[in-house]
């Protein structure tokens, strides 16, 4: 049977004298007519003279000599521009649409509202018809409606997924650190942190996943918010090497704690029993509760309390500690690396002692501290 003769084999060629002829140029190996932007997909001359005669040849047959060349120049000229118009007004769209996931991105960093999108607009564009006004209406093209704000970050939030669960897919072991606690809706959290290492030995350690847990908080609550994270997560168990929790009774017990369940899943995978770590930080805080410092951190809170209960006592504190070279610190009272921190790094006590001379009778404990 003869095969069926196809045009793209006949490698036909576009003929320079076709320009001024017929008004068409070449155009991905098609030829396009400067007159009406249409494409005639077959290079073959009957095809280029049958559209001119048919659809132009009644305006344009007046034209001859230097004329007709004149006007095919001025045509070609004017879909150059049209062109040029198009691409730069795409690149001017991605431009914006770029400044919008930027700007989104940094809202979601420092957990803003999104409603401040219009309003970091409308600084930008305050700032720009200062500095360089002919720039204005490129700004007023960048959408920061809360509406856009927030769609932005959900794009942004599923790519980071996405690129977190080809990383996952990559990856030989793999170590996971569980916390839970309650927020202020007495709702408890759980988040999951994982930190891999694929067969270049490239480490990552990211969010892995965090859940709500609206009723009891038992180890099998837990480790099934983790077994739906490592399903989901493209993850397998027999990869996992080491655990990381708080401790507490529902994440080590010994039967239907977390660690143990988790233990048996990646057993019955086919791995090796995890390491088991416990977070040194919860350690540190058991031992801040069974540790009497009160002889210790009264008088500083004392100290601290009649510093700070007062602006004006205050104002004279900075003011007098600048003019000798110190820093003011930050109060911090809550926890026990914080009060640490502050006694360590800086009461400056001799400073305090310069400051107070004079309110010996409000500041007892300061000066019986030793």
């Amino acid at each position: 049977m003869e095969k069926k003769r196809k045009i793209d084999s006949e490698c036909r060629k576009f003929k320079d004298q076709w320009n001024i002829q017929y008004f068409v140029i070449e155009s991905s190996n098609k030829a396009l007519c400067l007159i009406c932007n249409e494409s005639i997909a077959v290079l073959k001359e009957y095809n280029m003279k049958r559209h001119y005669e048919t659809k132009h040849s009644q305006n344009y047959s007046k034209y001859t000599g230097i004329v007709r060349t004149e006007k095919f120049e001025a045509l070609k000229c004017g879909l150059k521009s049209q062109q040029s118009l198009f691409t730069k007004v795409k690149t001017e769209q991605e431009a914006a649409t770029r400044a919008s996931f930027r700007v989104a991105l940094e809202i979601a960093k420092r957990g803003k509202p999104f409603t401040d999108g219009e309003m970091i607009k409308e600084c930008i564009i305050a700032v720009v018809e200062e500095m360089c006004p002919e720039k204005v209406n490129l700004l007023k093209n960048v959408s920061m409606s809360a509406n856009t704000v927030a769609r932005r970050v959900q794009n942004i939030a599923e790519n980071i997924s996405s690129q977190l669960f080809d990383k996952n897919g990559h990856v030989e072991w793999f170590s996971l650190a569980l916390d839970e606690s309650t927020d202020v809706s007495d709702t408890a959290q759980v988040l999951i942190y994982i930190r891999g290492v694929d067969k270049s030995y490239e480490v990552h350690e990211e969010l892995l996943d965090m859940y709500s847990i609206h009723g009891t908080t038992t180890g099998i609550d837990i480790f099934k918010g983790v077994e739906m994270a490592i399903n989901k997560k493209n993850l397998r168990w027999k990869n996992l090497k080491c655990i990381t929790t708080d401790g507490g009774k529902n994440m080590s017990g010994k039967d239907k704690g977390v660690v143990a369940l988790v233990s048996k899943a990646v057993e019955n995978d086919g791995g090796s029993k995890p390491l088991v770590l416990h977070c040194i930080i919860h350690q540190q805080s058991l031992c801040g509760k069974c540790l009497d410092m009160s002889d210790v951190l009264k008088p500083v809170i004392s100290t601290v309390n009649f510093i700070r209960s007062f602006g004006l006592n205050h104002r004279q504190f900075r003011q007098f500690i600048a003019e000798i070279g110190e820093t003011d610190l930050p109060y911090h009272t809550a926890k026990l690396i914080e009060l640490q921190d502050s006694y360590s790094k800086g009461i400056d006590t001799e400073s305090i002692d310069i400051m107070l001379q004079g309110d010996s009778s409000k500041i007892q404990s300061w000066t019986k501290r030793s």
